[in-house]
């Protein structure tokens, strides 16, 4: 399922706050991995701000940011 992603990540805060859990997992779509991984920007070409869970402790701990 292609869209599953947007599920995760605008539903993760809810679930979190239901279950008392923080799970901080990164969610992000193939594409967007892919043009991540050959050197696009975050922001300008991944869109990585339109995510409801940040990712920023995601591309700091890569190096990325």
């Amino acid at each position: 399922m292609p869209e599953l992603q947007y599920s995760y990540d605008r539903y993760q805060p809810v679930i979190e706050k239901e279950f008392g859990v923080e799970y901080d997992m990164v969610h992000m779509n193939i594409a967007q991995f892919v043009a991540l991984s050959m050197g696009a920007d975050p922001y300008k070409v991944c869109c990585f701000q339109t995510h409801s869970v940040p990712l920023e402790g995601f591309l700091e701990k890569t190096g990325i940011i």
